[in-house]
């Protein structure tokens, strides 16, 4: 895009296209988030006494990672 535009039309277009994206990144993540707990509930399964699997574990740090950018992108 800044190939074809000149300096200002680029600083235009990228200030119009960031306005409409920090409108629906943050809705789009907690949809994500929500869903991302609803199959972490339905997926996870049950802890052995040996501990956490791997899947679980794996899993476990998504939950984090999701729900901290959840949270991030709405604040």
């Amino acid at each position: 895009m800044k190939q074809s535009l000149s300096e200002e039309e680029h600083k235009k277009a990228r200030e119009a296209i960031m306005i409409h994206v920090h409108k629906v990144v943050p809705y789009s993540l907690m949809i994500a988030v929500a869903s991302g707990l609803y199959l972490f509930s339905q997926v996870f399964g049950e802890i052995s006494d040996e501990g956490m699997s791997y899947f679980q574990i794996v899993l476990s740090i998504k939950v984090f990672l999701g729900l901290w950018l959840g949270f991030r992108g709405t604040s």
